[in-house]
């Protein structure tokens, strides 16, 4: 990433659900703290603008609202988020400092509304049950699919599906061995073993990293400059070299999680690719916030974290 120092940031808030017309914040102090994961739950998005004139707040009159975040730098910069305002609240921060915070998600109709109602024949196979749920999720507005070549069983017997689309997918991401999330446009799965086929996104020194990557229970963890290509189901490609051990946990708790037992070499891959399974971007247009840090797993490791904790990204209820 030749050039990174240059930001680049653009904030617009629809005026009301019509999505028609749009407030633009791109001029004011804003932070913003954005988070993605293969955890089956939608992207996330907490925003603070801050010293809001009253009249400006007040044409932000409900939620459902369109929110979209553009970052990155003047030679690289692209859409970090899109998704719906769920949240709003305001604030002060000091006697001269007042802040209005806008918390939403990204495919949250597709999350709670889209449903599976499909009679199977038997011989189905895996791939066309993944059809009829990404034609439910695409229905409620996931209208994309960046999914691993499907290869499975078939179905014995003919089988009648009324279910939620979200939790097909667990059962069918179970039973062929991948993990999945959502993005702003729609889903993504990333298989247990191997890798979606994607162009790998080199981080080093020289594309943005910051410090070393490190070895973590939850994978490995590198944070660089914000980079809005960054998403999970992405490949990346990691000098080996670099790559340190992470801190041993000296604390007192459960005893059979004591220490970082799993934060091994063993999950260093061995050609230096790797799968990313979680993202946050985290920002201040006035600030020194500016990054992207991902969790992501050795594509052939010989130890891989599965599936990540909730604790790893930030997800707000819809109700």
């Amino acid at each position: 990433m030749a050039e990174n120092w240059l930001r680049y940031f653009r904030l617009t808030v629809a005026r009301d659900q019509t999505n028609t017309q749009a407030l633009d914040f791109s001029s004011y102090h804003v932070t913003f703290e954005i988070s993605q994961a293969t955890v089956a739950q939608p992207c996330t998005a907490r925003i603070r603008i801050y010293n809001v004139s009253d009249a400006t707040l007040a044409q932000i009159k409900g939620l459902g609202q369109r929110v979209i975040v553009e970052g990155g730098y003047q030679c690289h910069h692209g859409k970090i988020f899109e998704g719906n305002l769920v949240w709003k609240m305001t604030g002060r921060e000091s006697q001269t400092e007042t802040f209005v915070e806008l918390t939403a998600t990204s495919q949250w109709k597709a999350h709670k509304y889209a449903v599976v109602n499909v009679s199977l024949p038997a011989g189905t196979g895996t791939k066309e049950q993944l059809d009829e749920v990404v034609k439910a999720f695409k229905e409620k507005g996931a209208t994309s699919a960046k999914l691993p070549e499907m290869t499975g069983s078939q179905l014995p017997r003919g089988q009648a599906i009324f279910a939620m689309a979200r939790d097909v997918m667990d059962e069918v991401s179970e039973t062929t061995g991948m993990q999945w999330g959502y993005t702003d446009t729609g889903i993504v799965a990333v298989p247990n073993n191997g890798r979606l086929k994607d162009r790998a996104i080199v981080i080093n020194s020289q594309t943005g990293m910051e410090l070393r990557p490190t070895v973590t229970i939850g994978g490995i963890q590198v944070k660089c400059r914000l980079n809005p290509d960054l998403e999970i189901g992405r490949t990346v490609q990691l000098d080996n070299s670099t790559i340190q051990r992470g801190e041993y946990q000296t604390g007192f708790g459960n005893t059979q999680s004591f220490g970082n037992y799993t934060a091994t070499n063993q999950m260093i891959s061995s050609n230096g690719l790797y799968k990313v399974l979680s993202r946050v971007h985290t920002g201040d247009n006035y600030g020194s916030d500016w990054t992207t840090t991902i969790k992501c797993e050795g594509v052939n490791a010989a130890v891989t974290p599965g599936m990540l904790s909730t604790e790893s990204y930030t997800y707000i209820s819809n109700g």
